[in-house]
């Protein structure tokens, strides 16, 4: 291995001239700067078949900086459950419902699932958003185990509620890593 001479390298703290560079001027959010937080809902809820009342959850974004986030929305996900080994894990199908500040009512939505391979699928929730500066706001949630039919093949086990904060239209994440936003975990029961 060859190292350059002493007088053809630069000394330290040699000023090296580099031609300019344009700067980006789009828009270029600061990851991990939107906490995400589960409340109202505790660690293991139940989620008992059949189900008489809902289990109810509040989701809160808290912008941490001084930048103005377009177009977020949070998606919740149903994570892989224990309790459906003849399908893969994936968790039993739920009725969940938002409560819409603009109407006083609850909507329908559909929940996002966790599939095999450690990937959502993006269901169409609430609108998106504009998060201000240092701006904060909540979600109130609710949801059923599908009262209609038990799914052939659950049993008794655990699996998790996730959130997962998505910047429209392109759904990219604002956060570093595949690990959710949010996370609670979920017991399931079938009698």
């Amino acid at each position: 291995m060859a190292f350059p001479s002493a007088t053809s390298a630069p000394s330290i703290g040699t000023v090296v001239q580099v031609t300019p560079a344009a700067t980006f001027t789009g828009y270029a959010p600061p990851l991990n700067a939107i906490t995400v937080r589960f409340s109202n809902i505790a660690s293991g809820a139940t989620l008992t078949f059949p189900m008489t009342n809902p289990v109810t959850f509040t989701l809160t974004l808290v912008n941490t900086t001084s930048f103005s986030f377009q177009n977020v929305q949070p998606l919740v996900v149903l994570g892989l459950c224990t309790c459906n080994p003849t399908h893969y894990n994936i968790s039993p199908r739920v009725q969940m419902q938002y409560w819409d500040v603009k109407t006083n009512a609850w909507l329908n939505m559909a929940a996002g699932v966790m599939g095999t391979g450690m990937t959502y699928s993006y269901a169409p929730q609430t609108s998106p958003i504009n998060l201000g500066s240092h701006a904060t706001i909540s979600y109130n949630y609710r949801m059923t185990l599908q009262t209609t039919k038990r799914e052939p093949g659950l049993v008794n086990g655990s699996g998790s509620l996730t959130a997962y904060i998505l910047q429209m239209p392109q759904r990219s994440r604002l956060s570093v890593g595949l690990d959710p936003d949010a996370s609670v975990p979920l017991t399931y029961t079938f009698k």
